[in-house]
């Protein structure tokens, strides 16, 4: 993941990874990228209980987006996972354009726009950025507590996490107490990821949920079967048909034709 002068580029696992942490709509269901005065590109998402944030390269002036949901699940569906990335092309004025481009040879195979925009300019990360370590210190040798984790609601996504970061492993930092949320970290070549999971309140240490009632899905889940985002074709490849053209003399025989038609018509009344 990096930002240029041309866009935000970022592969599928990267998206994928954003993606695990987003919320259904609303506030949550949106990837917030910003570039910040130090050159940075930070990348982050939250569903309201878990949330995740990746700094990498920003090679270019600052500027902040947030991007819907179902842009970047477009994205990442036209991706192949070794063979190809995404370029975002961001503007002052927001975000309508992803181009395919190849990974190796850094040839562009495809740009694709989207019918409306999907972004926003007008935002802030605050509500994200700085939350995500709640209080901890992660140059400390920490000391916390034990703590349960559903695999499903908090381990998949992590999954994810870790493919972005080319495989690196996943340092979890204890909480300060078994319901406080549990802090990880992973980094690699392509960037820096850091985020919160909560865990489960569980009766005690390897013992059973405190509820009977069976755990919801977890905020930013996505359906079984989600609906693609309906792009338009990709530039410059879809020609307009042309219309036929009306006869400006009736062909021979036509006249004689509807004449008959009516005098059917007729006779059915």
């Amino acid at each position: 993941m990096r930002a240029t002068e041309k866009g935000i580029e970022i592969n599928q696992h990267e998206l994928a990874a954003l993606l695990a942490f987003t919320g259904d709509d609303g506030k949550f269901g949106v990837v917030h990228f910003r570039v910040n005065q130090a050159g940075k590109l930070v990348a982050s998402a939250s569903d309201g209980k878990r949330a995740v944030e990746c700094t990498a390269e920003g090679l270019t002036k600052p500027g902040e987006w947030h991007v819907e949901r179902s842009l970047i699940e477009a994205s990442r569906r036209l991706l192949d996972a070794n063979d190809s990335v995404a370029l975002m092309k961001t503007t002052e004025k927001g975000l309508r354009e992803v181009a395919v481009i190849g990974t190796e040879d850094q040839v562009e195979r495809g740009r694709y726009k989207f019918a409306i925009d999907l972004t926003s300019t007008q935002v802030t990360m605050a509500s994200i950025h700085g939350e995500i370590t709640d209080g901890h210190d992660l140059n400390a040798n920490a000391k916390g507590s034990w703590f349960a984790l559903s695999a499903m609601r908090s381990l998949k996504p992590l999954i994810s996490v870790e493919r972005a970061a080319n495989g690196a492993p996943i340092t979890f930092w204890p909480p300060k107490k078994p319901t406080a949320g549990i802090v990880f970290e992973t980094r690699s070549e392509a960037g820096h990821w850091i985020g919160r999971v909560m865990p489960v309140a569980v009766i005690g240490p390897g013992d059973e949920s405190e509820t009977d009632d069976e755990d919801p899905e977890a905020p930013g889940t996505p359906p079984a079967a989600p609906k693609p985002l309906q792009l338009a074709a990709p530039l410059g490849t879809e020609k307009g048909k042309r219309k036929a053209k009306a006869s400006k003399k009736p062909r021979k025989g036509a006249t004689k034709a509807a004449d008959s038609d009516s005098d059917d018509e007729d006779d059915d009344s």
